[in-house]
């Protein structure tokens, strides 16, 4: 789904506002809990690495037997996001991998997990109240 379709879809689902111009694209209030939503736009051929709560770097490629080539990369700073409460992670498709840097050289499959340094990333709308709750 495109990343406009999922915050016209998320903003009626949960009922909040969608936001231009900050660190975040969505916020919404479940249960007296104000939450704030970024939406990054990743393909299923995208390996996520996180390697600090505010950095998080997208690698755009594909699978060459048992390596991923990447074509290109992306970094994203999270700096002004990190600072809100209640922090949702929202992926527009399901990534080939997520990752999640312990040091300099070892890193940790975190793809069926849901929750990484205080903040809960999803790729999967419905899910949303599930997660948080």
């Amino acid at each position: 789904m495109s990343k406009k379709k999922l915050i016209k879809t998320l903003v009626s689902k949960t009922n909040g506002e969608r936001v231009r111009f900050k660190d975040y694209d969505v916020k919404f209030t479940h249960e007296n809990e104000e939450y704030f939503v970024k939406i990054l736009s990743v393909s299923d051929s995208t390996l996520v690495t996180v390697n600090s709560p505010i950095i998080w770097e997208l690698k755009k490629g594909k699978v060459d037997g048992l390596r991923f080539r990447a074509s290109s990369k992306t970094l994203i700073d999270l700096s002004l996001f990190s600072s809100h409460k209640n922090k949702i992670i929202l992926l527009t498709m399901k990534p080939y991998k997520i990752l999640k840097a312990l040091n300099e050289s070892d890193l940790k499959d975190i793809s069926n997990e849901s929750f990484v340094h205080g903040i809960h990333y999803l790729y999967e709308i419905d899910t949303i109240f599930s997660t948080i709750s």
